[in-house]
């Protein structure tokens, strides 16, 4: 975990993707309507991306630190209600809808240059993965080497070869 990260609580950390999203969001959807407006020199898109990429980077790095903090098991349970009550709510679902079918509208209007639409994709993946990872935390240490197969009995039938 990047020691500037390590401090601050899944909360926080949440908070930190939410708003790394929804500056990326945001900047797409204006970049979007002025691709849709196309006026000046085309370096104005420039600022516009390099906000999307250093956003996506800081959602990242807060999604890193919340999958290594679960990992050395940083944080009580009483820390975890909270993100855990957020990433439950249904306005996180409908969200991904929005982005969903943003993504779909913008890359069916503009068949020939659809690449756009697209940089809202890891925003919204961003959000599954987030969702995911607060609500398995407890699963995380989970595989199958942990399963006890020695107890189970061999598998058995009398039709087989019919």
């Amino acid at each position: 975990m990047k020691p500037l990260l390590r401090s601050w609580s899944p909360l926080q950390l949440l908070r930190l993707v939410g708003i790394s999203n929804a500056i990326a969001t945001v900047t797409v959807f204006t970049l979007a309507i002025e691709k849709w407006h196309p006026h000046g020199h085309p370096m104005r898109f420039l600022p516009g991306f390099v906000l999307v990429i250093s956003a996506f980077v800081g959602s990242f790095m807060a999604e890193s630190a919340l999958q290594n903090g679960i990992k050395s098991d940083l944080w009580s349970d009483a820390q975890w209600a909270m993100p855990r009550k957020l990433v439950r709510h249904p306005v996180i679902w409908v969200w991904i809808g929005v982005l969903a079918a943003f993504i779909l509208a913008y890359g069916i209007s503009h068949l020939e240059s659809s690449a756009l639409g697209t940089l809202i994709l890891p925003a919204e993946l961003s959000l599954i993965r987030v969702s995911s990872i607060v609500q398995n935390r407890n699963r995380t240490g989970e595989n199958l080497s942990s399963l006890n197969l020695s107890a189970t009995r061999s598998l058995r039938s009398d039709n087989w070869g019919h």
